[in-house]
């Protein structure tokens, strides 16, 4: 079954329906900068079976996106969240590029909630980190009482856990062992001095042997 077959195939410029093709290598040419393309691979690496392609002029925040809509009121649609893929700067020949997710509050537009960046962290409720250079999780709020919660809900006696582990390898999955007075854990408090977060109190896990 071919692409055409199965979907219609176009793009949407200020509402008007632009139709397209598809081409012998499977890229559906259509006025505008978005594309469809159909291809086959295998891993995570260029192994797409829908890639959703941007080919605006180099730029940073380039990228693929899909949007999800649903009736709000009547019949009238409006759009809910979105998933998109971004390029990180706009330099030419660097292809490191980021995932974000979009959610919408009632009476705002749709804004970017989650991001999993090209260094794999994950930020919720930021674009960029602002905490300590090379953390991989990250949450920002302005909300009272904004955290983490770990919520155990269970008829045996279980409890929420949070671990600090620490292999002496530097190949994840691996195991090797640690040396008596490395640092298992550390939670930090910090606050800002109208610069940057400082450091001002610690609690931390030493291997003693």
């Amino acid at each position: 079954t071919t692409l055409s077959s199965l979907v219609s195939i176009g793009t949407i410029t200020t509402g008007v329906w632009n139709a397209g093709a598809v081409t012998s290598s499977g890229i559906v040419t259509a006025t505008g900068t978005s594309v469809l393309k159909a291809a086959v691979g295998t891993g995570i690496s260029n192994a797409g079976s829908l890639d959703l392609q941007d080919t605006s002029a180099l730029a940073a925040n380039n990228g693929g996106s899909v949007q999800f809509s649903a009736v709000y009121t009547g019949s009238t649609l409006t759009n809910l969240a979105s998933i998109k893929t971004g390029k990180d700067n706009a330099t030419d020949g660097q292809f490191g590029g980021y995932l974000a997710f979009g959610t919408r509050a009632d009476g705002a537009s749709i804004a970017e909630a989650m991001r999993i960046t090209s260094a794999k962290a994950l930020l919720i409720n930021g674009t960029a980190a602002y905490g300590r250079l090379g953390q991989l999780f990250e949450v920002n709020t302005t909300a009272t009482n904004g955290g983490a919660s770990l919520n155990t809900w269970s008829t045996t006696d279980t409890e929420p856990l949070f671990d600090f582990n620490k292999s002496g390898s530097a190949t994840i999955g691996t195991h090797a062992a640690i040396t008596t007075g490395w640092t298992l854990g550390n939670i930090s408090f910090r606050g800002s001095d109208g610069t940057a977060f400082r450091a001002s109190s610690s609690i931390r896990g030493v291997a003693k042997g």
